[in-house]
């Protein structure tokens, strides 16, 4: 099983947490592999890092973004709460390892509180990219973000990748144009 997470280094605590509740639920799983997308992780939480993996025999990588913040910011792209992070999973194809085939992209302040080798089984269409989540909300919320009460609302904090058809269908380009 392959795991995405993204975050700076103020909101690595909160990544650690939800690695190790991944790890702790998922102890069946033969391997989990962890990349980091960070931005400017300090070299005591990379340790931290590396210890949780250590602690369950497991692997996590911290990759550098910076060429692909700078990318972003020098577009204008439309930012979350002044923040590029939240992007980062958009640029799949281009931050993890070409071996990797499906991943499994998680919010870090989202806990894993179950199992999830179900997902090593999924299969995607051909025309499917990614599998997300369609919550239920309350009016009160949709009104509040401008959706109807009846729009569907979508939560991006879980997304499952099929990286071959990511690339495959343009996604990356086709949201940078959006």
């Amino acid at each position: 099983m392959n795991v995405l997470y993204a975050c700076d280094d103020s909101y690595a605590g909160y990544t650690g947490v939800s690695i190790t509740s991944l790890f702790e639920n998922n102890k069946d799983l033969d391997e989990i592999h962890v990349y980091i997308t960070g931005y400017n992780i300090s070299d005591e939480n990379k340790e931290k890092f590396e210890k949780t993996a250590q602690k369950y025999n497991r692997n996590i990588v911290v990759m550098d973004v910076a060429p692909i913040d700078d990318f972003i910011r020098s577009i204008h792209f439309n930012k979350y709460r002044n923040n590029t992070i939240t992007l980062y999973r958009i640029f799949i194809d281009e931050l993890i390892p070409k071996s990797v085939d499906r991943i499994l992209y998680i919010d870090s302040d989202t806990l894993v509180v179950g199992k999830l080798h179900e997902l090593e089984d999924y299969v995607f269409d051909d025309d499917k990219a990614c599998a997300i989540v369609l919550e239920p909300v309350y009016a009160s919320y949709l009104n509040l973000i401008g959706l109807n009460h009846d729009s569907p609302y979508y939560s991006v904090g879980v997304i499952f990748f099929n990286v071959e058809n990511w690339i495959k269908l343009n996604c990356k380009d086709r949201l940078l144009q959006a």
